[in-house]
């Protein structure tokens, strides 16, 4: 199975404590309400996560696929923010698109384990630097 999701080192911290949060609800993560001593035993290998790798680990063993996405897009978000105080964030356009279209290139993106931005950039790079190529000439 394709993994889901990478925790980069630089998003560890948030990511933790995302889950560290998440466990506040008996129900997280997934289907261990039913088995309260499943539930210990995650907590337990949580608490020695100590890494990226360990946590990513942990995720892929107890999380399930709605669980990763929602993690996924807090760290998004929360890099995002952490990026804009740095002044290093990539500014950003919006884009309105049919129906269809986003729901295209949605797909695409989760199929790829990509943001829609890289899905797009990676798809059209070799057009878009053909198109300013002629254009030169």
């Amino acid at each position: 199975m394709r993994k889901k999701y990478d925790i980069q080192a630089l998003d560890y911290e948030y990511a933790k404590r995302w889950i560290d949060n998440k466990f506040h609800d008996a129900s997280f993560p997934s289907e261990t309400d039913a088995a309260p001593e499943r539930r210990r035993r995650a907590g337990r290998e949580l608490a020695r996560a100590a890494s990226h790798g360990s946590l990513n680990a942990w995720c892929e063993k107890w999380m399930s696929s709605r669980e990763w996405s929602a993690m996924k897009n807090a760290i998004r978000a929360a890099r995002l923010r952490r990026e804009k105080q740095r002044g290093t964030a990539i500014p950003t356009r919006g884009v309105d698109l049919n129906v269809m279209a986003h729901q295209i290139v949605s797909a695409l993106a989760k199929a790829e384990g990509v943001t829609i931005s890289e899905l797009i950039e990676r798809k059209l790079k070799k057009d878009y630097a053909k198109l300013k190529k002629s254009r030169k000439a």
